[in-house]
């Protein structure tokens, strides 16, 4: 049976292609500008698209908070409920954190509105980077931050039948674990700063996906 992912609403361009396969039938991350995605800010939060950061393509996506009373993020959805084995992948670009606590940084994740869960999840902090599976906190916390002034892969994947979480870094993995209690699918996609309290950062983020193995 073949694993190639099938992506179900974000298509990495072409350039993209050697490192990631997708569906050719999705729609563009890349060439749509993120016209489809909620561009949400609030406080003196900021979103741009960028020629100034980009990994693949013509663009990507900025989100800027200087101060924790900022936000700034990038939403996507509501979409059909993921099922089987579910993946999200993101690349960012870190120019600055602005300080050095776990309240400076910003988040990517899917989110189950349904149950109120974040359900696959990255926290890029200043203090390290934390992975949460529904809400809970997974073990193998990197205790270092992703370095400043280049991309960094983040890919994180759930197989419902196992169950297991796996989370890589620049095609690391950094560990599997079980999850324990009640298993939610995703119906939103989020990026940035969605606190509007306590983060800030300064961050491009370019060939987001969320999907399934097929």
């Amino acid at each position: 049976m073949s694993t190639r992912p099938k992506i179900l609403f974000l298509k990495a361009p072409a350039a993209a292609a050697s490192g990631v396969e997708v569906d050719d039938a999705t729609t563009g991350f890349e060439d749509t500008l993120l016209t489809n995605y909620y561009q949400a800010t609030g406080g003196g939060g900021t979103n741009s698209v960028s020629q100034t950061y980009k990994k693949y393509g013509l663009n990507s996506a900025r989100t800027l908070t200087t101060t924790a009373a900022m936000y700034a993020y990038l939403r996507r959805g509501p979409f059909q409920l993921i099922a089987g084995v579910q993946r999200l992948q993101a690349y960012v670009y870190i120019v600055t954190y602005y300080g050095t606590t776990a309240n400076d940084g910003q988040d990517v994740y899917s989110r189950s509105t349904t149950y109120n869960f974040n359900v696959l999840y990255f926290a890029l902090r200043a203090t390290g980077v934390y992975f949460f599976y529904n809400g809970t906190a997974l073990p193998g916390q990197i205790a270092s931050a992703l370095s400043t002034g280049t991309w960094h892969k983040l890919l994180a994947e759930f197989d419902y039948a196992t169950p297991l979480v796996k989370c890589w870094i620049d095609d690391v993995l950094i560990g599997s674990w079980t999850p324990t209690g009640t298993l939610y699918s995703p119906d939103y996609f989020y990026f940035g700063d969605v606190s509007a309290t306590i983060l800030r950062g300064d961050f491009y983020w370019d060939t987001c996906m969320i999907g399934r193995k097929a």
